[in-house]
């Protein structure tokens, strides 16, 4: 039988196979990192804005963000104009309210008052005639026409008033 070989004293492995192993993988991490950095300094420089370009921004942007912020330009529209108040119906209205005010103060009063104000009503631009023991008018101007409102006893009536019919020659008319 062969006979053994003497224990070494370094303390080295016998076989020089993982020192070599260890060493060709070190060689090989080298080389990459060599190679990353080569291809990194191949790529072109990554452009950087310079003070003047900051400086022309900060003294531009300013007014158009200000400008945008108030002009708004993306804001839906405003709502439409609502129609205005037909005129003559309003006047209608409160020509009425006076005319049964004017009514309510005659009972209570028993006779028309002198005028609008009299009766506690102010309204410029009305007339106010008296026609009778229990007929008056109110009557105003607008920019459709005239407004008339006129009250025969117990009757309101809106616009002219009626025309009373002619009395027959004969005494009645036929039913």
């Amino acid at each position: 039988m062969p006979a053994k070989p003497a224990a070494r004293t370094t303390g080295a492995q016998p076989g020089g196979d993982k020192v070599n192993a260890a060493y060709q993988d070190l060689l090989r991490e080298i080389v990459a990192k060599k190679q990353r950095a080569a291809e990194i300094r191949r790529r072109p420089p990554k452009k950087r804005i310079g003070p003047v370009i900051k400086a022309v921004l900060a003294v531009i942007l300013p007014p158009i963000v200000a400008a945008v912020w108030i002009f708004d330009p993306f804001a839906p529209d405003p709502p439409a104009a609502p129609r205005v108040p037909d005129e003559r119906g309003a006047w209608q209205t409160t020509l009425i309210d006076a005319a049964l005010a004017i009514r309510d103060w005659r009972d209570s009063a028993g006779v028309f008052p002198v005028d609008l104000e009299a009766a506690d009503i102010f309204l410029r631009g009305v007339t106010f005639t008296v026609n009778g023991p229990d007929e008056f008018a109110l009557q105003t101007f607008t920019s459709e026409g005239v407004v008339t409102v006129w009250m025969d006893g117990p009757t309101l009536g809106i616009g002219p008033r009626p025309v009373a019919p002619a009395p027959s020659p004969f005494g009645t008319s036929p039913p």
